[in-house]
């Protein structure tokens, strides 16, 4: 009962504060081209900070297969498929990727998602030590380390955690998603459209970053129009998977202009493009 009253009091300080906003396209955060291409490389080239692992730069990383994800846990209701199922079919119109359910997980999902509560999360990291010491560097004992290491993080307070494997050319082949089953309303909420949304390869949070739930400060509980946009530049077909910054940077400019973002100006925003993507990262970063 702590745990969940805790985490409905940080969802009630949060909400009071003004976060949690569930507006999608909030009218009081614009933004243009040149925020895209600068958000696309803070968001999907870098990685969030891990236990023991620092923020560092990654090659653009996405699944180019079906999604079959399962869900395990003793408290899920038909809410929480209903929900899982809502983001996963925005996410796969969005990226243009096939998902399904696969229900109670016949060994055919490449995504799994874990809704427990604080005693089923210790028997699993218990279960998930053992799988980690006996399958040594095999996917399954990357998959038992994370599971493992959940409970390090925030000192096993974290409301939500996911994680993904990919091969060396950058294609994501699973993922895994663990959502405090303590967790409720907006809180949840964001648990669901974050860790889901990351799952596919926008991967960072920044400070920078807005409006989006991609950023620490919580502002944003729903995937925003902004964010949208940052999914389909990563599955657009110009980009592939394994490419680094530089070749991401030459493609955006032509990415962005053909998503039609309405303009005043369009000649000085696609000058404004050009000079985001040509900017070092020190400059592009320098708000943090």
């Amino acid at each position: 009962m702590a745990l969940r009253e805790g985490f409905a009091q940080y969802d009630r300080a949060l909400i009071a504060a003004g976060g949690h906003r569930v507006e999608r396209a909030p009218a009081d955060a614009p933004f243009s081209g040149a925020d895209l291409a600068r958000n696309f490389i803070r968001v999907a080239l870098a990685v969030e900070d891990m236990p023991r692992q620092p923020r560092s730069a990654m090659p653009l990383r996405r699944w180019n297969g079906p999604i079959n994800y399962a869900l395990y846990g003793e408290s899920l209701g038909p809410e929480d498929h209903a929900r899982v199922a809502e983001m996963m079919g925005r996410l796969s119109r969005l990226s243009g990727l096939s998902t399904r359910e696969v229900p109670g997980g016949d060994g055919a999902n490449n995504m799994v998602i874990f809704v427990l509560d604080d005693g089923e999360v210790r028997a699993l990291r218990s279960y998930a030590l053992q799988r980690a010491a006996h399958d040594g560097d095999s996917a399954s004992g990357s998959v038992g380390r994370f599971l493992a290491g959940f409970l390090d993080r925030s000192e096993g307070e974290a409301p939500c955690l996911g994680a993904f494997s990919a091969t060396e050319d950058g294609t994501i082949t699973a993922a895994t998603v663990v959502i405090r089953a303590e967790t409720a309303g907006r809180l949840r909420e964001a648990c669901i459209e974050e860790e889901l949304t990351q799952s596919f390869g926008l991967t960072n949070d920044h400070p920078g970053v807005r409006p989006s739930i991609f950023n620490d400060t919580q502002e944003f509980a729903h995937l925003t129009t902004h964010d949208a946009y940052l999914m389909r530049i990563l599955y657009d077909p110009r980009l592939r998977p394994g490419m680094d910054e530089a070749a991401v940077r030459r493609a955006l400019p032509e990415i962005i202009a053909d998503l039609g973002l309405p303009s005043a100006d369009p000649e000085a925003e696609r000058r404004a493009v050009l000079d985001a993507v040509a900017a070092p990262v020190a400059d592009s970063d320098s708000d943090e």
